[in-house]
């Protein structure tokens, strides 16, 4: 899991654009981020709002890529 991401603080951010963070209005305290490998719901709280991009932290982050990469392995084992 080392190669998966750099050895930032886990205070460190990560940002997406808003073109990949959506909101519904049926359920507004979640927003989906949605790139083409990751797609995940995080509470609203967790967003911070910038000009032009919207940062979380880089542990729910790790947390999310995690997951994804085991779920990858299971679906196309070795």
């Amino acid at each position: 899991m080392k190669k998966l991401f750099f050895h930032y603080p886990d205070t460190a951010l990560i940002r997406f654009k808003f073109s990949s963070v959506l909101q519904d209005s049926d359920q507004p305290l979640i927003y989906r981020i949605k790139t083409n490998k990751l797609d995940f719901l995080i509470p609203k709280q967790a967003v911070l709002l910038g000009k032009t991009h919207a940062y979380i932290p880089l542990s729910i982050y790790r947390s999310v890529l995690i997951k994804h990469t085991l779920d990858k392995a299971i679906k196309n084992p070795l």
